[in-house]
């Protein structure tokens, strides 16, 4: 009798303790995930601000810029019945127009020096090529694979503009180096009919100084294109002036916004920020660093 009793007392006591130390533990685990928590945001939300300024200045200065300057070239009278008049016989009106609108036009667009520069390219053969307005024919648009960019542009369910990441080879004392632009196309019409298409170009240099903002050590910033055909690490892309291992960390670290990008988990934290064109601007912060980090209360391990 007495063991039946023992035994049921021990039972109590282990309920007991199983209701007391339950909840407790839940409790724990929910504090520590709270906490936790707060302190990742602490750390990842300094980087935050800094991204989500950058973008903003992005959007603001120079994608607002290339619109509206896009905007006012598609819809200019001037340009648009220059674009459909018949120069073969008539060299004087097209030399005319040549200058008359990279004064009035051209120019005063790029007097800001926010884009590197405004083409519109005619698809009228009697219109020779200038320097900002060119016949098609001549002077192909800047991007490679031409003509699928083209069909792209000229689709008829396409009414705005198509923007496009490229490279082009420049000269400088002998020496050839490459430069990245963002690209910003759209087509010309009157009454539904392609008189050209537009080209404005923006030196991709303009991102990079956006972001010029100490980062912790493996930390890289990544421009994604809107579709995730590119992906430029934004700090090695052009000078390779951040502070790492060179082109192949340049290229581990591209791998994993692609990674990112397709739903794989990934040891990052990953800041987002959204660009007016579509595409995105994406920090990367290792895990590792903030767990580090979490435990200090002064900045370490900074590149």
């Amino acid at each position: 009798m007495r063991l039946l009793r023992g035994q049921y007392r021990r039972k109590v006591t282990v309920v007991t303790l199983l209701f007391a130390i339950v909840p407790f533990m839940l409790f724990s685990l929910f504090y520590f995930r709270i906490n936790w928590n707060l302190k990742v945001e602490d750390i990842v939300g300094k980087y935050r601000s800094q991204v989500e300024a950058g973008a903003d200045n992005i959007n603001n200065i120079y994608l607002e810029s290339s619109m509206q300057k896009m905007n006012y070239i598609a819809g200019n009278y001037e340009i648009n019945r220059f674009l459909q008049g018949n120069y073969d016989e008539d060299f004087t009106t097209l030399l005319s127009f040549f200058q008359n609108s990279k004064r009035i036009i051209f120019d005063a667009m790029k007097a800001d020096n926010l884009v590197s520069s405004i083409v519109v390219y005619a698809f009228n053969d009697s219109i020779l090529s200038g320097e900002d307005i060119r016949n098609y024919r001549d002077s192909a648009i800047s991007v490679n694979n031409e003509e699928q960019l083209k069909a792209r542009i000229l689709d008829p369910n396409n009414s705005g503009a198509i923007w496009v990441i490229g490279t082009e080879n420049q000269k400088s004392g002998g020496a050839v180096s490459t430069a990245t632009y963002i690209y910003m196309y759209r087509k010309i019409t009157a009454l539904g009919k392609p008189l050209g298409i537009a080209e404005i170009k923006l030196d991709f240099k303009r991102i990079v100084e956006q972001f010029q903002f100490d980062i912790p050590r493996d930390s890289f910033i990544a421009y994604i294109a809107k579709d995730g055909s590119r992906i430029i690490d934004i700090r090695n892309n052009l000078d390779a002036q951040a502070q790492r291992d060179g082109p192949e960390a340049a290229k581990d670290e591209t791998d994993a916004a692609r990674e990112y990008l397709t739903g794989n988990r990934l040891p990052y934290y990953v800041i987002p920020a959204a660009l007016s064109n579509n595409d995105s601007i994406l920090m990367f912060i290792p895990k590792k660093f903030v767990t580090i980090q979490s435990q200090f209360d002064k900045p370490s391990n900074i590149c």
